[in-house]
């Protein structure tokens, strides 16, 4: 919980409860299929968060296969997301995502993703929606290098077809080891508007991570429902 009972305004302190399920298992040959639940709650609002999402419920469901050079899956997810402030913020969507990955010899990798997403009221109107193609060629030399170059067009269309958006994205990054256990990862996109010669946003990121290891195993699960901001930790 956020204390916010020092602020002028004495708002109360902020409660948020999560919960998430994931069950994953083999079908037959290369085949298996997953599934996963979550939900989240904030008891209060922070006037300082552009959130909406107070309550948060999701589902998904998978289905793929996996070898050693080829895999694909084709999986569904569908979420209801709730202002308790006013009814007219609560939203639903609903996304459909298809992979295709192949890899060429034993470095390089090609993988292919697509997904469409559809958002509407809780009365069935619609709201917005997405489309998007993603091709990458990724390296993977050893397991303390990578190297990935991406393609992605998409398009977004929102307000009862008024507002609608065209546009390229072209990204690229790399994850080296520099020291025992500590990854130095550094990628950049760069987004082009359909028809546009110039690139109309840019985005950097720069990440030091550790890996930390306690006992055997390691949790598996699909994170559902994201955080932006946040430190986690597996066991």
């Amino acid at each position: 919980a956020r204390d916010l009972s020092g602020r002028a305004d004495g708002l109360p302190p902020e409660e948020r409860v999560s919960a998430r399920v994931h069950v994953s298992a083999p079908i037959f040959g290369s085949f298996y299929a997953q599934a996963g639940t979550g939900y989240r709650r904030r008891s209060t609002i922070d006037p300082d968060s552009l959130l909406v999402d107070q309550g948060a419920w999701t589902g998904s469901a998978e289905i793929g296969w996996r070898r050693p050079q080829h895999g694909g899956s084709l999986g569904y997810t569908r979420g209801m997301f709730r202002d308790p402030t006013e009814e007219s913020g609560d939203w639903h969507e609903d996304r459909v995502t298809a992979r295709l990955s192949r890899r060429l010899g034993r470095g390089p990798r090609v993988e292919l993703i697509g997904t469409a997403a559809e958002r509407r009221l809780p009365d069935g109107r619609w709201t917005s929606r997405e489309r998007r193609v993603e091709s990458r060629l990724a390296w993977d030399p050893s397991d303390s290098r990578s190297l990935w170059l991406d393609l992605a067009r998409e398009r977004q269309e929102a307000d009862q077809g008024i507002y609608a958006h065209d546009q390229w994205e072209l990204g690229g990054g790399i994850r080296q080891e520099i020291l025992r256990d500590f990854m130095l990862g550094i990628d950049g996109t760069a987004t082009f508007r359909a028809g546009a010669g110039r690139a109309e946003a840019g985005r950097l990121n720069i990440r030091l991570s550790r890996s930390l290891s306690f006992a055997g195993g390691r949790l598996g699960a699909a994170e559902d429902l994201p955080e932006y901001g946040s430190v986690r930790g597996e066991v």
